[in-house]
């Protein structure tokens, strides 16, 4: 009878040390600090997600379809023109059947074309043929000659000249000049030109001064295949070059340009071209150290180009046109 006393008083007391037990693992802890003060709970900021904003899709005409030379950089510019002056351009693209470089400086408002072929006829004998227009902000052109260009009037009045001595080839019609002799009052001479129109010769125009230096000259160069060179080269009274522009062309391709301005060293430019099945997909642009400065690429579809878009001479993207059509 004493044993199941003393079982039934062990029971008892486990049941009380469970209950125990229990209360202490449910009870929640305070902890303190060693200076009695709570534990300030550091939170943690949540990174919001970053907009990345979209790049502008610039629309404007690529000129896809003209069958006229014309870089790209060019057609870059002319994306940045106002409407009405766009379309002086225009009119001058289609007169002179193309550009060698457009620039348009938006200090002055003015944009200037090299032009391929000079829009205004004077009635001259050919020479250089370089032509500059001028198009101010409000549309009006100016048009500038590089070079001598000759005397408003001269295949009327070469034959009936008496102050000047002129050389014909005469087996064609009309007749070529062959060369020309300008005297002053005196009948001193005030400068010589030279025409040869052979297939052999390279030097194809020469004008010299009283001194018989050479002013201006034009040169022609091919290799025997579809490569062709073209020279334009213009010097000082000391016999350095001042201007000049060269263009390489393999087939009708301008596959190098490049015009350099001694006076104007800012308006030096280099141009390579680089074709896929007769379509311009690469231009790139040195400046007068032959330092890359830009890069750009042109994007077709079904031949149509569709973008275009300008690196920097790192490589870094700087604009990206796409056609509006």
């Amino acid at each position: 009878m004493a044993n199941k006393r003393i079982i039934a008083g062990i029971g008892v007391l486990c049941l009380i040390a469970g209950a125990i037990g229990i209360f202490l693992i449910e009870r929640p802890v305070k902890i303190e600090s060693s200076n009695d003060k709570p534990e300030e709970k550091q939170i943690v900021p949540v990174a919001k997600p970053v907009k990345i904003p979209q790049k502008a899709s610039i629309k404007g005409d690529l000129y896809s379809d003209t069958p006229y030379y014309m870089p790209l950089l060019s057609v870059v510019e002319i994306s940045e023109l106002k409407p009405e002056v766009k379309k002086k351009v225009d009119e001058i693209l289609e007169n002179s059947q193309g550009f060698y470089f457009l620039k348009h400086d938006k200090k002055t408002g003015e944009t200037v074309i090299l032009l391929q072929n000079p829009v205004k006829d004077n009635s001259n004998y050919i020479r250089h043929n370089l032509q500059t227009a001028i198009v101010a902000d409000d549309g009006s052109v100016t048009y500038k000659n590089i070079g001598y260009s000759g005397e408003e009037g001269e295949i009327d009045n070469s034959v009936e000249q008496k102050t000047d001595s002129w050389e014909f080839d005469t087996s064609v019609e009309p007749y070529r000049p062959l060369k020309h002799t300008a005297y002053d009052n005196h009948k001193k001479v005030l400068y010589t030109e030279v025409w040869n129109y052979g297939e052999t010769e390279s030097i194809r125009y020469e004008m010299k001064d009283a001194k018989d230096k050479t002013i201006s000259i034009i040169k022609e160069t091919t290799d025997g295949n579809d490569n062709y060179r073209k020279e334009h080269i213009f010097y000082d009274s000391n016999g350095n070059t001042e201007k000049s522009l060269s263009a390489n062309y393999e087939g009708a391709d301008i596959k190098w340009f490049t015009y350099y301005d001694a006076k104007n060293p800012e308006n030096n430019i280099s141009i390579e071209s680089v074709y896929n099945d007769g379509l311009k997909t690469e231009e790139k642009i040195y400046n007068q150290e032959y330092k890359l400065m830009n890069t750009l690429k042109a994007d077709y579809s079904d031949g149509e180009r569709t973008e275009l878009t300008l690196f920097d001479g790192e490589g870094k993207e700087k604009e990206s046109i796409k056609s509006d059509r």
